[in-house]
């Protein structure tokens, strides 16, 4: 069995062991929102969703920011729970579909956005969260190449930046 490539300790099936790859992920998304005044989570009970109110709740008792639940997207200024694969095929809707959400991307926070569907599920299983499992289309699902769909992430974001 593999040993982890974080701790070196750990045998695995994953590449990093489980207390590793939480920890990871925590920080990461504890990264993303560390300069917010205020902490507004849009939660449509999605694996994204719970990862991020469950690490959240944690960062913001810590740093003593005011936390909130939504169940609507508002106007602006929400962290929205969407992963990188679901930013993506939003993003290849509007492309191919010419499918617009109606949601002005540019005005909400993503802490997920460079964080795999697959990775929020499997933190929520290991911490024994309950979620809905996202029904992605067909060809996001052969999106499950790493660097495939990270790539796809930055052109995304270069575009995006076009856009300013």
């Amino acid at each position: 069995m593999p040993i982890c490539v974080k701790c070196s300790r750990k045998e695995t099936i994953e590449v990093v062991c489980d207390s590793c790859f939480l920890r990871g992920l925590e920080e990461k998304v504890a990264k993303e929102v560390k300069n917010s005044q205020k902490i507004s989570i849009v939660d449509d009970n999605s694996a994204g969703a719970k990862t991020l109110k469950a690490v959240l709740e944690k960062t913001a008792s810590k740093r003593r920011i005011p936390f909130e639940i939504l169940s609507e997207i508002p106007e602006s200024g929400a962290l929205l729970p969407l992963t990188s694969n679901q930013m993506n095929s939003k993003f290849l809707d509007e492309i191919f579909f010419r499918k617009n959400s109606g949601i002005d991307m540019q005005k909400f926070i993503f802490p997920l956005g460079h964080i795999l569907q697959e990775d929020c599920e499997r933190f929520c299983r290991l911490k024994g969260i309950s979620f809905v499992k996202d029904e992605s289309p067909d060809f996001i699902k052969g999106l499950k190449n790493k660097s495939l769909n990270f790539s796809l992430a930055r052109s995304r974001e270069k575009i995006d930046e076009a856009k300013k």
